[in-house]
């Protein structure tokens, strides 16, 4: 903050100094019909364009790639756009993070969506003064942002500024109904052996097993004669795994839930219902008794219990049977179109309940998206001409559907994609890697859904229903004949009622007290050492009694009180939802 301050004196010295000079000069100098304003203006654009690169803390969960300055089609197209090379460390972590907090030692912009509680990371960068309030950047530089954001910047304000009614945070993938292709979280298999069984009904955890039992059994091996597996999870990402899988299980059996390790969400009520890991129902023991069952079954491949990119490896191989999220499968399902098998693949079976969790979004953003500016950077400026861009309706669509003229044409007032461009994503696992386009899908301003009003069109071209007709293969047409759709996702949008989750619900919380976090910290970590203790227990009798250790040092710990905190934190945000947005 205060070499900011520094910065904006100098620069007022500076413009007296100039206006001085510009008094006692002869105008003569001067080109025909050119004036003081003139002269500023253009200065001032050349000195915005002039080369510069900007460092970024970036997303977690985005597509893996290598970290550093960025140099494919999309950034390229933002390096036009803005004259800034981007360089972004895209592999956070909570280390990383709470180091960086610890230290002040920030790169020039970052996100802070670097663990479960972003809103409590808010109140120190804040008040330890790592990052600078930007309001009068905005009204400068931020003209887009003010076209496309206005609810955003008036949410920001008033309950992600620790009580300032400053704006701190740009918060990005403001949408609020999107719809995709194929959707992500559920039981997905490999769709032409599940026809072989007979498409069997899936109801329960146990319905699952046997079904991926059943195809292992039948097709031991892939295509290169190497052993296949039931699944392969990674729980390098902590806790996610389990609760991911919890509540896929809860919507097998009819619940909408969505998890978290003290506490799960009822979809439709958005309120806490249980105590996460204390409660039997909870998504997170359901996910650990799956993981546990599947492991006694030997269905787990063993390289699971090291890192994601393992499992990715084995995904990749076509190794892998079933997965609780489809985007591991981008690899096998292109190559099996391309080598013809086309009804080969995996795919997303629906499950049973009419409200289930599909994403988290928001007409106000979400905090776990939000950018803001340190005070280590010193061309705050061009930082928020960056940031300027990616909240604009234009940089949106570039960072999710690509280049105009190049990736996307405008016909008849309408924008529509390359058909050679939608074969691409359909085929290439390394698309995004290659082009840039959804490269940096967790990065964007507005999300997916949000419509650009000079077209009437979603950002991401490829996320409309005439778009799906278009990136149908022999695969998804073969699913949706079985289910009577016209693309896959649809067949989950027919059965739910409640599918997304108000991301800006966090904002409208209370922070959470230094003690309890505090204490939720360290719940979290032990936990995440003891679950695989739960995992490879080798009976029913030994899972109960780890189970029971295992809550009774959790109990010790404190989180009851931080489970109370969080019920009664719901129900404070809840409220002032409800006073902001007049329900």
């Amino acid at each position: 903050m205060k070499r900011f301050k520094k910065k904006v004196l100098a620069l007022l010295l500076l413009v007296s100094l100039l206006m001085s000079m510009v008094g006692c000069s002869n105008t003569t100098n001067m080109e025909e019909g050119q004036t003081n304003e003139n002269v500023s203006t253009t200065e001032a654009a050349e000195a915005s364009k002039k080369p510069i690169t900007l460092s970024i803390f970036g997303a977690p969960f985005a597509t893996n790639f290598t970290s550093g300055k960025q140099d494919d089609p999309i950034a390229k197209a933002i390096e036009a756009a803005t004259g800034i090379t981007i360089d972004i460390d895209a592999q956070p972590d909570q280390t990383k993070w709470q180091t960086m907090l610890a230290t002040g030692d920030l790169p020039d912009i970052i996100m802070i969506a670097q663990g479960s509680s972003a809103i409590d990371d808010v109140k120190p960068l804040i008040e330890g003064g790592l990052i600078i309030p930007l309001d009068d950047l905005l009204e400068q530089y931020g003209s887009d942002i003010k076209q496309s954001s206005s609810k955003m910047l008036e949410y920001s304000k008033k309950y992600v500024s620790n009580q300032t009614d400053e704006l701190y945070f740009l918060l990005g993938f403001q949408e609020e109904s999107p719809k995709q292709f194929i959707w992500e979280v559920a039981p997905n298999v490999r769709w032409d052996y599940y026809a072989e069984l007979g498409y069997p009904e899936i109801n329960s955890a146990e319905d699952w097993l046997n079904v991926v039992e059943e195809m292992v059994n039948a097709h031991p091996t892939n295509e290169d004669g190497k052993k296949v597996y039931g699944f392969s999870p990674w729980f390098d990402w902590g806790l996610w795994s389990f609760n991911v899988a919890g509540d896929i299980i809860h919507g097998l059996e009819g619940k909408g839930i969505n998890a978290g390790f003290l506490g799960d969400t009822d979809m439709v009520t958005e309120k806490p219902i249980n105590q996460g890991i204390l409660s039997d129902d909870s998504s997170i023991i359901k996910g650990i008794r799956f993981f546990y069952q599947a492991n006694r079954r030997n269905l787990i491949d063993p390289d699971a219990f090291q890192k994601y990119d393992n499992a990715l490896e084995k995904y990749a191989a076509n190794r892998v049977m079933s997965c609780i999220v489809n985007w591991v499968y981008q690899t096998p399902n292109a190559l099996f179109q391309a080598e013809g098998k086309t009804t080969s693949g995996y795919l997303p079976l629906p499950v049973n309940s009419s409200a289930y969790y599909m994403d988290s979004v928001g007409q106000f953003g979400q905090i776990s998206r939000g950018y803001a500016i340190s005070t280590n950077c010193e061309e705050p400026e061009r930082a928020m001409e960056l940031l300027n861009y990616i909240f604009s309706y234009e940089g949106s669509r570039t960072l999710l559907s690509g280049i105009a003229g190049q990736d996307y044409q405008e016909i008849d007032g309408k924008l529509v994609l390359n058909q050679d461009i939608i074969a691409a994503q359909q085929s290439d696992s390394n698309f995004s890697l290659k082009t840039g386009i959804q490269k940096y899908y967790n990065y964007v301003g507005l999300g997916s859904s949000a419509i650009d009003p000079k077209y009437n069109q979603p950002v991401n071209l490829f996320m409309t229903p005439e778009a799906f007709q278009t990136q149908l293969n022999g695969l998804t047409e073969d699913y949706c004949n079985h289910y009577d759709v016209s693309y896959p996702a649809e067949v989950m949008y027919d059965r739910l009622t409640t599918m997304y989750q108000d991301a800006s619900l966090g904002g409208f919380a209370p922070a959470t007290p230094d003690d309890l976090k505090e204490i939720e910290g360290n719940a979290e970590l032990y936990l995440n050492n003891e679950v695989m203790r739960l995992v490879l227990a080798q009976d029913d009798a030994e899972f109960d009694a780890v189970l029971e250790e295992i809550r009774a040092h959790l109990i010790k710990l404190g989180v009851e009180k931080v489970i109370a905190f969080k019920t009664q934190a719901a129900d404070e945000a809840l409220a002032k939802r409800a006073e902001l947005i007049g329900e």
